[in-house]
């Protein structure tokens, strides 16, 4: 009943026996038919001979022929289950953090674990969790392992690892081996990625505006002469991980690739010109590269550290006030403002609290 429905284009068939059955007429074709159930036609079952007719109307049966939706409905299958050959690691970590980081000799992480994470769990950075720890030339496909360390919450966990001879510009998978080495399970990749970046960010606000000055420091690997990193602005961290000629995720908004100012920049010390005009006045935007440039494997990255405020506004006022009440500070601003829009003068903008000091 199967491969006949099949062969009428039916997902499934069933058998409905000779009782229900309604007595057909002409020559019959097929006799003692064996298919197995995987077959795609009739002919395609073994023994068959056509012509034979050794079989008579009265043992005729009926078939029901089904579409997908009714196979599930009733349980009716095609095929027996199958092993795929495919594994799927179960975690119990839910979010690393930081995701970016520097090549350092001890990089603290926190991670989020929901189960089954002890002082026996050992975790390890790596471009793929087959790879052994510290694999790769001098280590740089993997880290060592070490063993999360209780921060005295069931859910968090503390991790240290030698990031240092990593490949700048790379992703690196989060491996757990949530029993420790050696024990009943082995590692897995957790999904959790980290990604270690090369330069860091000095700048901390720009304009909404076009040709804004972006400065960094690169940690190893550029050059004036030989460089061809790229960089660029995202109001969110999901638009780094994604490469700059495909479409970013709504609703992140991000920059065109800066141009540096090969004037002013050393093979440390880079200038890059940043058209911000297409950012929201008010965001703070994540500086975004790609180590080995456009069109390479590697995809951009997040660097991690500071995020640069994107400001509508610039102060047209005299720099100096005085320490009294009601003093007056005139601002000009060319996108973004409205009657909602407030200010305050701090030390630290982080610190929004009014009439405090940075120190409480």
């Amino acid at each position: 009943a199967r491969v006949a429905c099949r062969q009428m284009g039916y997902c499934c068939g069933v058998s409905l026996g000779a009782s229900q059955a309604t007595v057909g007429s002409g020559p019959v074709w097929l006799a003692d038919v064996a298919c197995v159930g995987y077959e795609q036609r009739l002919d395609s079952c073994p023994g068959i001979y056509w012509g034979n007719n050794s079989c008579t109307r009265s043992q005729d049966v009926a078939i029901d022929c089904l579409d997908g939706p009714t196979c599930l409905s009733r349980g009716v299958h095609t095929y027996l289950p199958g092993d795929t050959g495919l594994l799927v690691y179960v975690s119990g970590l839910t979010s690393v953090q930081p995701q970016a980081v520097l090549a350092l000799r001890e990089q603290k992480f926190v991670v989020s674990c929901a189960k089954g994470c002890s002082v026996l769990s050992q975790a390890f950075l790596a471009t793929s969790c087959d790879f052994l720890p510290g694999g790769g030339l001098n280590g740089s496909w993997s880290t060592d392992a070490a063993a999360l360390e209780s921060t005295g919450s069931p859910s968090l966990w503390h991790l240290v690892l030698d990031t240092s001879h990593l490949q700048l510009g790379t992703y690196f998978h989060v491996c757990l081996d949530a029993d420790g080495a050696g024990t009943k399970y082995a590692v897995g990749d957790t999904g959790l990625e980290v990604y270690v970046q090369a330069l860091r960010l000095h700048t901390a606000v720009v304009l909404a505006a076009p040709l804004q000055d972006i400065q960094i420091t690169c940690s190893s690997g550029c050059s004036l002469n030989s460089s061809i990193f790229e960089v660029f602005l995202s109001d969110a961290a999901e638009g780094c991980g994604v490469a700059l000629d495909q479409a970013q995720p709504p609703p992140v908004k991000r920059t065109l690739v800066g141009i540096p100012d090969m004037s002013t920049s050393t093979d440390t010390v880079w200038h890059f010109k940043i058209d911000v005009s297409g950012l929201e006045p008010g965001a703070h935007a994540v500086l975004c590269e790609d180590f080995d440039g456009a069109g390479v494997t590697g995809r951009p990255g997040p660097v991690n550290g500071r995020e640069v405020y994107v400001s509508g506004t610039i102060v047209t006022t005299s720099e100096t006030i005085w320490r009294r009440p009601l003093q007056i500070v005139t601002l000009e601003c060319t996108a973004g403002c409205s009657s909602s829009s407030w200010g305050f003068l701090a030390t630290n903008c982080k610190a929004p609290t009014a009439g405090r000091t940075s120190s409480g």
